[in-house]
């Protein structure tokens, strides 16, 4: 079909405004290049995530694309009156399920997804679309006899249990064609449905890896804007070893050299890189980041180094970078052949170009992440010993949040507060506990996840109910097998952690003081606890309270809630007394 367009034509297509709306940052980006694909010139297609709302970000003349229903109270309060607004309906990216096909038929196949509702959707449109097997769904409150040798899961790999010995990824789901036809209709876009389908059918080729390479890939890199979005100010904490982390890399940030940071996933490695580029005297110029887990090799050394393209030379990351920062995220993925290229770079500080002895010098700081310790990617042959030295002479490693619990009631505020608007919502007791005692392996973005499900919901105090399925499933597994985590403590061990300061009579006075405050349903802050502490005779400089309030927290002994929220004893810390006054 031939569309011929006249100017009104041009002036009705600049008022086709989409703007997709999702929680992460991925994803509003990948369903927002799909649209692009799609819709090419007949729409202009922009990504956003919740916690980039404020007033007037939304334009009265846009159609807002959700990522699902969950978010749509997030967002209703900063939306014009009137505007049209879609819930974007997901589906597999079949380009990247071909391994399903290699397993024999009737195999055993388990679901894994990050909610239960999306889970069950997954393994439905499984058994739909491709068939073959028997899909069965894994909640992690799962009690499955049977041994689960294959998983299938659409990105979400942090979810799928230890132990397994198959794993196929089919990506991150991607905009189903029905929505697709929705907005051809709601634009009053005629096209004929076969057409239609094959710009869906192009779109997801350009999403799976293999369509990475080559122009699509070059335009999505050369119309970002490189800005770092996070300073050291954003990084919220009372840890001492998070506060000693911050001092270390600023110190890094003054120098030029390169910087790895290790963490677990979601301690906050990009954040932190993000910090210390704003930091340092590459800050004016751009940041630019890139993750190689998500990349083929070929792609990658592309990406980085620049290729050409029938004759047009496309410029790398290294090029794009020039007097500011380069990120390379999980740099433990890289081939041995792109490390190679990199420790010429690194000892040279020059850029080739392909098949061409013509250098360019290169001025930028390198700072890579990873989530495993590249050192034991050395011993296994995978990794270059002579890139490792180069990469790591500056180096740093980032708590998990289950190691600065002291963070845990700061950061749950703060982002209720800023980014998600809900500064009414409170916590009940029991719920803040299980917060508290809770495994966070996902670290602080399990926990902004969270967080982001909880702002959901319209009521004000949260209770254990009102937790995410995987929450209250990890916490009802623990009373099934009868483990009270909030009373499995080690008191000789705690005893004997408080002695090595010499305050342990100090230390349980304050903790009497909380549970007398807690069965009046008071918490305190520390000017208060100072003056009840000396109406028992018991004189402490705020220093001296805070040093002690510090270790009684990291002992999981007292919940320390932020501003006029006080701080009260934990059911860890009844129970430590209880145990200390029965010796």
């Amino acid at each position: 079909m031939l569309l011929t367009r006249t100017l009104k034509d041009v002036k009705l297509l600049a008022k086709n405004k989409l703007v997709v709306i999702a929680i992460q940052e991925f994803y509003a980006k990948r369903i927002s290049t799909q649209l692009r694909v799609i819709f090419g010139d007949d729409a202009s297609v922009r990504a956003m995530t919740i916690k980039e709302l404020k007033a007037d970000v939304i334009g009265d003349d846009e159609i807002v694309l959700l990522s699902g229903k969950l978010i749509e109270p997030l967002v209703k309060p900063f939306m014009p009156k009137g505007i049209k607004c879609l819930i974007v309906e997901r589906s597999i990216n079949f380009t990247k399920a071909k391994p399903l096909l290699s397993i024999p038929s009737g195999s055993k196949i388990f679901v894994v997804n990050d909610t239960k509702r999306n889970t069950d959707e997954v393994v439905e449109e499984l058994r739909q679309s491709i068939g073959r097997h028997q899909y069965i769904p894994y909640y992690p409150d799962s009690n499955f006899k049977e041994k689960i040798d294959i998983v299938v899961t659409p990105g979400e790999r942090a979810m799928i249990p230890e132990g397994i010995k198959k794993v196929i990824d089919v990506g991150y789901r991607i905009a189903d064609i029905s929505i697709v036809i929705k907005l051809y209709e709601l634009l009053s876009i005629k096209l004929d449905y076969s057409i239609i389908c094959k710009k869906y059918i192009k779109s997801l080729f350009v999403l799976s890896e293999e369509a990475q390479m080559g122009v699509e890939s070059a335009k999505v890199y050369t119309s970002k804007k490189y800005v770092a979005k996070s300073f050291f100010e954003d990084i919220i904490t009372y840890s001492s070893e998070m506060k000693k982390l911050v001092g270390v890399t600023k110190k890094f940030a003054l120098s030029d050299e390169p910087i790895h940071i290790v963490g677990n996933v979601g301690t906050g490695k990009s954040m932190l890189a993000e910090a210390i580029h704003n930091y340092s005297s590459f800050k004016n110029g751009p940041y630019v980041s890139i993750n190689c887990e998500s990349r083929t090799p070929e792609t990658m050394e592309k990406e980085l180094f620049g290729y050409d393209d029938n004759g047009i030379y496309i410029k790398g990351l290294f090029e794009i970078a020039q007097n500011g920062t380069l990120c390379i995220e999980e740099v433990g993925e890289l081939s041995l052949k792109v490390q190679a290229k990199l420790i010429q770079f690194l000892q040279e500080k020059r850029v080739y170009f392909a098949g061409n002895p013509v250098s360019i010098p290169i001025n930028l700081r390198i700072i890579t992440t990873s989530t495993v310790d590249i050192k034991k990617l050395v011993h296994k042959g995978v990794f270059k010993k002579e890139l490792y030295y180069l990469l790591t002479k500056m180096s740093c490693k980032i708590p998990q949040l289950k190691d600065r619990k002291e963070d845990l009631e700061i950061l749950t505020y703060k982002y209720l507060k800023y980014n998600l608007n809900r500064k009414d919502i409170k916590f009940t007791e029991d719920t803040m506990e299980i917060l508290h005692q809770y495994t966070w392996d996902g670290n602080v973005k399990e926990l902004f996840n969270v967080l982001t499900y909880i702002a959901c919901s319209e009521k004000n105090t949260v209770t254990p109910e009102d937790l995410p399925f995987f929450t209250k499933a990890w916490n009802k597994e623990k009373k099934d097998n009868n483990i009270d985590i909030k009373y499995d403590i080690d008191i000789n061990g705690i005893i004997e952690e408080i002695e090595k300061r010499g305050f342990l009579e100090e230390s349980l006075e304050i903790l009497r003081v909380f549970l007398k405050g807690k069965k009046k349903r008071s918490s305190y802050g520390r000017a208060t606890l100072r003056q009840l502490l000396l109406q028992r005779g018991m004189a402490l400089t705020d220093q001296q309270l805070r040093l002690r309030l510090e270790i009684l927290n990291n002992l999981d002994l007292i919940l320390v809630r932020p501003g006029r929220a006080g701080t009260t004893i934990s059911r860890a810390g009844e129970k430590f007394l209880e145990l200390y006054n029965s010796f």
